[in-house]
């Protein structure tokens, strides 16, 4: 695997890590996307760029539990 693509799904898995324990923590509507970036040490636009929008991402880590 190139660096790259460990690169992205490394930021991606940092996300994912991320939204879940914050979301589970403080609850979905409490956690601002800067707070979830900086937790996962993505840029602001990370959440965009990996899942299309938030609201995605939210949707993949309710799947996920």
């Amino acid at each position: 695997m190139s660096d790259l693509s460990s690169e992205y799904f490394d930021a991606k898995s940092r996300l994912l890590n991320a939204a879940h324990d914050l979301f589970r923590k403080k609850g979905v509507e409490n956690v601002s996307l800067r707070e979830l970036t900086q937790e996962a040490k993505v840029n602001l636009g990370g959440v965009s760029y990996y899942f299309g929008s938030r609201a995605k991402l939210e949707e993949l880590i309710f799947d996920r539990v």
